[in-house]
């Protein structure tokens, strides 16, 4: 397959540049600009109709809970109205005829951040700790540790979030299936830059990432000894980070120890007590709602009101965007949200039958980057979330379509055999 190239100063160069800058230009900023270049663009504006009847059953649903005190006006079309031109413009710009070429440029970004990952890294090896971190520009950054790079993202997490779409496509060269058809096949200098300065972000939730990348090509495979020798081979290694990372090994047993009921929230590390709090909270809310949602933007309402009775040693963190996207969507958005949001993701899958075999690895590398939102980044609108929505939707069009024409070539054989 050709792909096809697009320049930085077009709009498909300024909205991948703009999703790696979510750190150092503010969100209403970002947001404005997408909206002056989408007035700019009226006419080409793309509605997809299943999106905006989805987006008008969370209206009624939030100003609901608005009525019922849950929420507030300010705080629900805040969120609502920025989801509604975020979403046009990516529905809009990216189609059939240039998705690759936003993937391409991702790319190029991706691989420059994952360098600036290992220049981190290494600086901190060497003690040079002004150049470890971009805590003089990027605030956030304070609170990276030694040894974990965030480039220009504002926690390492964030750094992993931008650079795993690489590291899946860089996964699927050795293990997926239908490697050998990858439009975007990394070469093995760029195999080794992905791979270290996502490993050098330190981060729990791309350890996460991985894991679901791993089932996600697993499930390519019919049950053969291949599948069980990558499953073996993965879990040996995955075991062998869980033993020899001390910062993974702590998280995941603060977590599980919490969830099974040993320990307290006070004793454990900030980011499993984040996690837990919120979940907890969003439990909360949804119980309190009676499973309606406390409205879109309500969250820092619910974590206000409930937070206080898990004790006060409790460190306010996340209690903007609930540490995860389903544990926001739990609490904001209820059962509705959560129907719709699973019923979408289920309705606009890869099509099983369609030859096209490029867009299904497209179509997979996008559900995992959303699994891994869904489970850990719970804002609505940084680091390209709506772009690879928009990629996943794109991607289950063109199965549709080939699916429709094979259908049609196969009527046709039949039709000529029988005259």
């Amino acid at each position: 397959m050709t792909i096809k190239r697009a320049s930085w100063f077009s709009i498909p160069g300024l909205s991948v540049l703009l999703i790696f800058l979510n750190a150092l230009i503010p969100m209403p900023v970002l947001i404005g600009i997408q909206f002056i270049i989408l007035m700019y663009s009226l006419k080409r504006i793309r509605i997809v109709y299943s999106i905006a009847i989805a987006l008008a059953i969370v209206f009624f649903q939030s100003y609901f809970a608005v009525m019922m005190g849950t929420d507030t006006f300010v705080l629900f079309l805040q969120q609502f109205i920025s989801i509604c031109i975020i979403a046009a413009y990516w529905f809009t710009f990216v189609n059939d005829s240039n998705m690759f070429a936003y993937l391409h440029l991702y790319k190029q970004l991706a691989i420059f951040t994952a360098f600036v990952s290992i220049f981190q890294y290494l600086m901190s090896l060497i003690g040079i700790s002004s150049l470890a971190t971009m805590s003089w520009l990027i605030k956030d950054q304070d609170r990276t540790p030694v040894g974990r790079s965030a480039a220009f993202l504002n926690e390492p997490s964030y750094c992993a979030l931008v650079l795993f779409p690489l590291f899946f496509f860089g996964i699927y060269q050795f293990l997926g299936r239908y490697r050998s058809f990858q439009t975007f096949k990394l070469k093995p200098w760029e195999l080794i830059v992905v791979f270290a300065g996502f490993l050098f972000t330190g981060s729990s939730s791309g350890f996460f990432g991985v894991i679901i990348s791993i089932l996600v090509i697993l499930l390519e495979y019919g049950a053969s000894y291949k599948q069980l020798l990558i499953l073996l081979i993965t879990v040996v290694c995955l075991g062998t980070v869980y033993n020899k990372v001390s910062f993974i090994h702590q998280r995941l047993n603060d977590t599980i120890g919490l969830v099974m009921g040993k320990g307290s929230l006070g004793s454990v590390n900030l980011s499993t007590q984040s996690l837990i709090v919120n979940k907890n909270i969003a439990v909360d809310s949804f119980i309190k709602t009676r499973g309606l949602g406390g409205g879109m933007g309500s969250h820092p309402i619910s974590y206000d009101h409930f937070v206080g009775q898990y004790g006060p040693n409790i460190a306010l963190q996340n209690n903007f965007d609930a540490n995860s996207l389903m544990l926001r969507i739990i609490s904001e958005l209820g059962i509705v949200g959560v129907i719709l949001f699973i019923g979408l993701l289920y309705y606009y899958r890869f099509r099983k039958n369609s030859p096209t075999t490029v867009y299904k690895i497209v179509s997979r590398m996008c559900l995992c980057y959303i699994i891994m939102r869904l489970f850990r980044f719970g804002h609505y609108f940084d680091c390209g979330l709506y772009m690879f929505i928009a990629m996943y939707y794109q991607c289950y069009r063109n199965s549709k379509q080939e699916q429709g024409n094979l259908l049609i070539k196969n009527g046709k054989l039949k039709n000529a055999k029988k005259g």
